[in-house]
């Protein structure tokens, strides 16, 4: 199963408040600490199963699961499910044959009463597609702190004590109480 970004989110950190953070005052090195931001705010993402700025997400599975549940929160909406069919290629599931619910922070899609999910190929490479948006509108401040100091762990290349996650620990405590389960 793999999570891929189709909408990037917007900068969890501006590059100015980074800069800010870093004190670095020239711009020779904004490209960088632009790559750098976008870096440690994925994964952050990735440690908390979280996405803190909106964006457009797919999800890939190689069969079907029942019940999907959305690997990341919070879910905004489900776009589509689409799945891959030999005769008739990638087909998009009609909404009659699923429903969306809350589950927790996260979604949860479900067959409707009375549908039947279809067989799937096995030889197909992609077999169910989910499209989704996830995100917030705004990241809290303990991500936004996590992020810039994991900016300046990677730019200055710190030797600073690290958490089982393989993340600063001065970051894991920031975002632990942002996991989500």
């Amino acid at each position: 199963m793999t999570v891929r970004v189709v909408t990037p989110p917007a900068q969890m950190v501006s590059t100015a408040d980074a800069k800010l953070h870093l004190r670095v005052d020239h711009s020779e090195d904004d490209a960088r600490i632009t790559s750098l931001i976008a870096a440690a705010t994925a994964d952050i993402e990735a440690a908390t199963q979280r996405r803190f700025m909106e964006q457009e997400l797919e999800w890939v599975l190689s069969r079907w699961v029942y019940p999907m549940r959305l690997p990341v929160a919070p879910v905004a909406s489900v776009e589509s499910v689409t799945y891959a069919d030999e005769a008739l290629g990638a087909t998009v599931l009609g909404t009659s044959y699923y429903r969306v619910a809350p589950d927790g922070e996260g979604k949860i899609i479900t067959a409707t009463d009375g549908s039947v999910w279809p067989v799937l190929d096995p030889d197909a490479a992609e077999r169910v597609v989910v499209a989704f948006t996830a995100g917030e509108d705004a990241a809290p401040k303990e991500a936004i702190e996590a992020c810039k100091l994991l900016v300046e762990y990677y730019y200055e290349s710190r030797d600073w004590p690290l958490a089982a996650s393989g993340l600063p620990q001065v970051v894991e405590s920031l975002i632990a109480s942002l996991r989500w389960h």
